[in-house]
């Protein structure tokens, strides 16, 4: 079963939170991430999130607001 991943709240560098951390283990179970889950919103995320917004067909922030966070919840919620 997958893990429903419903971020609420925007999320770029220099966060360190608890959404930050759920972000990072999606993005490892991508195969994107392959630091430590830490909560903390640093550079290996950005790029993990760029690549991930590569993938999705989205602009490449690095940032996860409204479109990334649909998505990440599009393709782990349903």
């Amino acid at each position: 079963s997958k893990t429903c991943v419903n971020i609420t709240s925007n999320l770029h560098r220099g966060n360190e939170t608890s959404a930050v951390s759920k972000l990072q283990s999606f993005l490892i179970s991508k195969g994107i991430l392959s630091e430590k889950v830490s909560g903390f919103y640093g550079d290996y995320t950005v790029d993990a999130v760029k690549t991930y917004q590569q993938s999705v067909g989205l602009p490449e922030t690095g940032m996860v607001y409204g479109a990334t966070r649909a998505a990440i919840a599009e393709e782990t919620c349903n």
